[in-house]
């Protein structure tokens, strides 16, 4: 087995975490973004949720579902 390796800090509360298209996909609620990291630990921001975002889910056609808590 591999040695743990650390692929992304500096987070304030991620959330949900979701592998999705060969990339770990979560939402850091208090920083208000979803987040996508890959293997070699390159960041991508794809959206600013300003409500806390959450759960994360995706439709047949590939596009993203994002529950945001304080619109419900």
């Amino acid at each position: 087995m591999p040695e743990p390796t650390l692929l992304l800090d500096d987070l304030i509360f991620p959330a949900g975490p979701r592998w999705h298209d060969g990339r770990l996909w979560f939402s850091d609620m208090h920083a208000h973004e979803v987040v996508a990291v890959d293997l070699e630990g390159k960041r991508e921001s794809i959206v600013t949720v300003p409500n806390d975002p959450s759960g994360l889910g995706w439709l047949p056609d590939g596009d993203l579902l994002i529950v945001s808590m304080q619109d419900r």
